[in-house]
């Protein structure tokens, strides 16, 4: 062979190479090859790629559903047909998951009866388009239904892909109604009838009316948002169905955005939906218009008053936003506290440089809470000229942007009402005198809870003083037995008193409020007192003793009770459960527990009807019931007892003896021989319902109190 010959063999080869690329590039790009069919079989989409689907198509009778999105790497989904809006991503990608995974059961012979076609649909993968036609439900698998593609024999998919293909446009809207967050609003406004309001963002807060109103409750403009955010589709409304539902204009809002590139939303709340029950019609507005039944609960927080909206909280930071606060005295020589966060800590920088201990720390952020915490009983707007005499000034750095909140706060009046200005918004607050000292610079507030500045054991308590009962108490451990030396006659609860004592000695305050008493923590001569006399001796050979000192009643305080040991002057706030244990006597309570001992039983009298129990298998039951357990008044009645005494002697007419709620006769099997036994009488309801029932025992002078839950338990069962 010639050179010029062997030279052209391979040109020939390179241009058939050539000439099969660009059939393989320019013709068979748009439809499925038989290689990849062949490999492929069980697809019901052979080269389907979710990153290059770009537009979807459902034909639902009359109903005709386009999801596009354009070629470009990341592009969103839009919902093109039957209405043009922005498409529920989360539900888009169900149906490219579905697609994906579609997969043929099995093929079924052409003359095979498919039944009436329900979608019609094209699928564009790349330059590959799909066109199909999904038919009748198939005899199996469950659920499935025959389709086809078209060129191919017909075949059976499962219910999965048959239902996501017969879902409808509404599918793929974006329930979520109102978009834009409370970061991203500048201005509220709602409309109900005549009345409107109106929230204006200043800075990182919201005012209610305008930009110079009061500042805005951050946990109510947070529920309205929330309520914002809630604000879902249950059902979407046609044109004709929206228009009735929103023809009665109940309220509306208007939802402006800081963004003025980006359109408002307007929100308008009409009557009641046609489907489901208890929903409501809302019509959305912005860059398209929705009309869509919402539950009517979502839309409560919407319904906030004025009133309500105004900030009674005298700071907008939360205890986790500050990492600074400085609490000074209104005088230039005055007391001065400042702190910083440092680490998980914090970094006392006045009146002294240095770092808080454990303890220390722990008692700043007990403070900084109930600073960010209190809130005011009033907010008035300051009148003209205004000037309030500054007793103490309180400032709170945030965190990050270092934005910062102060309050200026008077002396308490004759009333005991304190002012505060906030310098946010120029708003006077009308204070407690609890409240408005918490912003006083104390360095005692930064104590530890330790109540006792000298630990000591409960082991080494013999005895008990206690004024705080209704009437003096003394009770004494003498060789193991506590006795009640005052008021005389009386069985001791051994049990109370064991955690009587534990409590108090290892008593916590909530705060440290004070240096010293002022006159006005209830600390003179109306406050009541526990002494503790401990065993070890004291140099003149008397037994020490330990003394706290509770306020009286009358004496404001923040959820609990103000007090100070005879230790030093300081004042902290103690515990409302420590001043309540204090107060109740330590009467022995056993006498009301009903032990359903063989043989026992029990009548009780309600309403002039008696029910007689009898003790059966741990428990009381009423003739006829075999099992205790299957008598609910006779587990109640095992369940009785004592919560504490409230006081001894006479019963008080309050209490509701003359006319009792429930009697309870109850003896053992030798008791009833002798007709003898226990009588227990339930009075009236205590004013206070933790404090249940009032009830005494026969051989016991006091009032005890019971549970309200076994009372009523006791009285349903008949």
């Amino acid at each position: 062979m010639s050179s010029p010959a062997r030279a052209a063999t391979p040109l020939v080869l390179v241009v058939l190479a050539l000439a099969g690329l660009a059939y393989s590039y320019f013709v068979e790009r748009g439809r499925v090859s038989d290689a990849d069919r062949e490999a492929r079989q069980r697809d019901v989409f052979p080269t389907f790629q979710v990153d290059l689907v770009h537009r979807m198509e459902l034909s639902h009778g009359q109903e005709t559903l386009v999801l596009e999105r354009t070629e470009a790497p990341g592009s969103k989904w839009t919902l093109a047909s039957p209405r043009r809006e922005t498409a529920d991503p989360s539900a888009v990608e169900l149906l490219l998951r579905d697609l994906e995974l579609a997969r043929r059961v099995r093929n079924v012979p052409n003359e095979t009866s498919l039944g009436d076609v329900r979608v019609r649909g094209r699928v564009t993968v790349g330059r590959v388009q799909y066109a199909f036609t999904l038919a009748g439900d198939a005899p199996t698998p469950r659920g499935g239904a025959y389709m086809t593609l078209l060129g191919e024999p017909p075949f059976v998919v499962e219910a999965a892909l048959k239902v996501q293909l017969l879902r409808t446009a509404d599918s793929y809207r974006i329930r979520s109604l109102v978009r834009y967050t409370e970061s991203e609003t500048q201005r509220v406004e709602r409309t109900s009838g005549v009345e409107k309001l109106t929230l204006e963002r200043v800075g990182s807060t919201f005012r209610v009316g305008g930009p110079t109103g009061p500042r805005a409750s951050r946990a109510t403009v947070d529920r309205i948002f929330g309520a914002l955010a809630d604000t879902r589709a249950e059902t979407f409304l046609d044109d004709g169905e929206a228009a009735r539902a929103t023809a009665p204009s109940l309220r509306a809002v208007s939802i402006i955005p800081r963004d003025a590139t980006k359109p408002r939303v307007d929100v308008t709340i009409g009557g009641s939906c046609p489907t489901p029950p208890g929903a409501v019609a809302v019509a959305v507005a912005g860059s398209t218009r929705t009309v869509a039944c919402v539950a009517r609960g979502t839309l409560d927080a919407l319904d906030a008053a004025p009133n309500d909206l105004v900030d009674k909280a005298l700071l907008s930071a939360r205890p986790d936003e500050i990492e600074e606060f400085d609490l000074s005295s209104g005088s230039a020589d005055g007391p001065h506290l400042n702190l910083a966060r440092r680490g998980s800590g914090w970094h006392l920088r006045a009146p002294q440089d240095r770092e808080l201990n454990a303890e220390e720390a722990d008692a700043a952020n007990t403070l900084l809470a109930a600073m960010a915490g209190a809130r005011a009983i009033a907010v008035q707007s300051p009148a003209p000229a205004q000037r309030l005499a500054v007793q103490s000034r309180a400032t709170f750095t945030r965190t990050g942007a270092g934005s910062s909140e102060t309050l200026e706060i008077s002396a308490p009046d004759a009333s005991g009402i304190a002012r505060a200005r906030r310098l946010d918004d120029g708003a006077i607050l009308l204070l407690s005198r609890a409240v408005g000292r918490r912003f006083d610079p104390h360095p005692i507030a930064l104590r530890g809870r330790a109540a006792w500045t000298t630990s000591f054991d409960p082991s080494s308590v013999v005895a008990v003083d206690d004024t705080c009962t209704p009437e003096p108490e003394r009770i004494e451990l003498s060789e193991g037995h506590w006795t009640m030396r005052m008021p005389a006659g009386q069985a001791v609860d051994v049990a109370y008193a064991m955690d009587l004592v534990e409590a108090l000695v290892h008593a916590k305050a909530d705060g440290w409020v004070a240096e010293r008493d002022d006159g006005t923590f209830g600390l003179g001569a109306d406050a009541c007192r526990v002494t503790l006399t401990l065993t070890a001796r004291d140099a003149e050979g008397g037994a020490p003793s330990r003394t706290i000192l509770f306020g009286a009643f009358g004496a404001e305080a923040e959820g609990g009770t103000y007090a100070r040991t005879l230790d030093g002057p300081e004042v902290f706030l103690a515990p409302a459960s420590l001043r309540a244990l204090a107060g109740h006597p330590a009467i022995d309570r056993s006498r009301l527990r009903i032990d359903a001992s063989p043989g026992a039983r029990a009548t009780l009298s309600h309403d002039h009807v008696k029910l007689a129990l009898a003790a059966a298998g741990g428990g009381f039951v009423r003739s006829g019931r075999a099992e205790a357990g299957d008598d609910p008044v006779g587990a109640a009645l095992v369940g009785l007892y004592a919560r504490n005494a409230v006081h001894t002697g006479p019963p008080a007419p309050s209490e509701g003896f003359d006319f009792p709620t429930l009697e309870i006769q109850v003896a053992s099997r030798g008791e009833w021989a002798g007709a003898s036994g226990r009588r227990i009488v339930i009075g009236a309801r205590a004013a206070n319902p933790d404090d249940g029932y009032f009830a005494r025992v026969s051989g016991v002078d006091a009032t005890f109190a019971v549970g309200d839950r076994t009372v009523d338990a006791l009285l349903a069962g008949w």
